[in-house]
């Protein structure tokens, strides 16, 4: 879930989707 949360706030930053950095 910490990785999750992580991941959102760098593809809010950014504006990419989660799907790729999720991968």
């Amino acid at each position: 879930m910490s990785r999750i949360g992580r991941s959102t706030a760098r593809l809010t930053s950014t504006g990419a989707p989660l799907a790729p950095d999720k991968d």
